[in-house]
C-alpha cells in the first residue's frame, strides 16, 4: 500500500502534543524510507505558507530528499484539472496555490501502475472557491483516510 499525504494532514499533526507529534513524525520517516509514504513538492510549498516554522514543515523539508516518489508528471496534473475543474481555486495567488491537484495526480500515478494507494487528507469539506481533496478523490475513485484513520491503519500514535 502506498500513502500520499497532503498538507492539511501534515499540519494537523502539529496540533497534537509535542511528544505524540514527534512519535508520529518518526513513524512517518520510517514509512518514507521504505517507500510506502510520499508527498509532492507542492505539499511542501503549501506548508511554507500554512505551517510556517512548525515542526511538520521542518520535517517535510528534511524528508523531501528521501522520498521514493516525488510527484506526478505535470501532464497528469493538467488532466486532473481538466477532468475535475472544481478542485482548482482560480482566486488563489500562485504563491498560495493548493497542492490538491498535485496530490490527486500523484495518487493516480500509483493507481495507473495498478498499485494500491490511499490519500491521507484533512481537506474534507468544500470551500467557497474550490471542491475538497476528498471530493476529488471520490470523483477519481481514490481511497481516502483522514489522519486519525491513517494513524490507526498503520499503527502510529
Amino acid at each position: 500500500m502506498h500513502y500520499v499525504m497532503d498538507a492539511p494532514a501534515l499540519v494537523s499533526i502539529g496540533f497534537r502534543d509535542s511528544g505524540t507529534a514527534q512519535a508520529i513524525l518518526n513513524g512517518l520517516s520510517t514509512m518514507v524510507q521504505d517507500g510506502s509514504l510520499c508527498f509532492c513538492e507542492q505539499v511542501v510549498n503549501e506548508l511554507d505558507w500554512s505551517a510556517d516554522g512548525e515542526v511538520t514543515l521542518l520535517w517535510a523539508k528534511a524528508t523531501t530528499g528521501s522520498l521514493a516518489h516525488k510527484g506526478a508528471d505535470y501532464s497528469l496534473v493538467e488532466w486532473v484539472g481538466i477532468r475535475f475543474g472544481a478542485l482548482i481555486d482560480d482566486s488563489a495567488r500562485a504563491s498560495r496555490e493548493s497542492a490538491a491537484p498535485y496530490v490527486v495526480a500523484q495518487a493516480l500515478s500509483f493507481q495507473r501502475k495498478r498499485a494500491k494507494v490511499t490519500v491521507v487528507t484533512e481537506d474534507l469539506a468544500s470551500k467557497p472557491t474550490r471542491a475538497s481533496l476528498a471530493e476529488a478523490c471520490a470523483f477519481f475513485r481514490l481511497r481516502t483516510l483522514d489522519l486519525d484513520g491513517f494513524l490507526d491503519e498503520v499503527g502510529l500514535p
